[in-house]
């Protein structure tokens, strides 16, 4: 099992580059590292300074399991 920070607003996700940030799905989302609190709570600050008031950190957790045909479908 491993754990990621992630910012999520409603049903929304954001992704970050170094300049902006845009809305997204969990699938294009940026995650962090456990050990990278400090610069996600500099991005959720962004976002509350942007107004995006709503906006909070989320912990991810994956996990993995092999891939069988039948689950796959599910």
């Amino acid at each position: 099992m491993q754990q990621l920070f992630i910012l999520k607003s409603g049903t929304e996700y954001f992704r970050f580059t170094d300049t902006e940030y845009t809305r997204c799905s969990l699938q294009k989302a940026s995650v962090y590292p456990m050990d990278c609190l400090d610069k996600v709570k500099q991005l959720h600050q962004q976002l509350q300074d942007d107004g995006i008031s709503e906006a909070a950190i989320f912990i991810l957790t994956l996990t993995e399991q092999p891939f069988t045909e039948q689950a796959g479908r599910e």
